[in-house]
């Protein structure tokens, strides 16, 4: 959390990983008084649980299927048996074994849109914005765990054009209105007077 600004998926991950923590651990840091109202917390009868004949070729079907995954990640297509490439292939669709985060496929370079107006069609001024990048002198700011969607989308419309992004279009319509509410998401309107 302290190392980048990914909004708030780094609060998803925690809570994800609390189930993963032990009964006995989470008890331990539970006020007593919580834990005598909560039906998860109540002692359980035994249950059956699964015979090693069924979690042992489980998670060998995982892990083969995961060291699939992982081979194409680093572009290693080495010539994998027919049968697991066609279990393979048949569970890609259900997104059971993929590659995740939030940059799962990185770009090699950071394209950046930058809008600028103007009053004369020859002096032009940018827009800046809350937090995308912009002036170099201005640091990167913490927003964690807000999600600036505006500046966030501006990335992702860089990587493509006009066509993939029909919201850009709009928003610029709305600068060209002074929309005080497109304004409201930008750092600072540089044409006040305009309105």
């Amino acid at each position: 959390m302290l190392t980048g600004n990914y909004c708030f998926f780094n609060l998803l991950t925690i809570a994800l990983c609390l189930v993963l923590l032990d009964d006995a651990a989470i008890l331990r840091l539970v006020p007593i008084r919580c834990v005598a109202f909560s039906p998860v917390f109540k002692t359980r009868g035994s249950t059956s649980k699964l015979r090693p004949f069924v979690t042992v070729p489980l998670a060998c079907i995982a892990i083969t299927l995961s060291l699939v995954q992982l081979s194409g990640m680093f572009r290693l297509q080495g010539p994998w048996p027919k049968p697991i490439a066609a279990v393979y292939e048949w569970l890609l669709p259900f997104r059971t074994f993929n590659s995740y985060g939030l940059f799962a496929v990185m770009t090699t370079s950071r394209p950046e849109i930058i809008v600028e107006g103007s009053q004369d069609g020859m002096t032009w001024v940018e827009y800046e914005f809350k937090h995308k990048p912009g002036d170099l002198k201005r640091g990167p700011q913490f927003v964690e765990p807000h999600q600036p969607r505006l500046d966030w989308q501006m990335w992702f419309a860089a990587l493509g054009d006009y066509r993939q992004n029909p919201w850009f279009v709009n928003f610029c319509v709305r600068l060209l209105q002074g929309s005080p509410e497109v304004l409201k998401l930008l750092e600072h309107n540089p044409f006040p007077a305009q309105r």
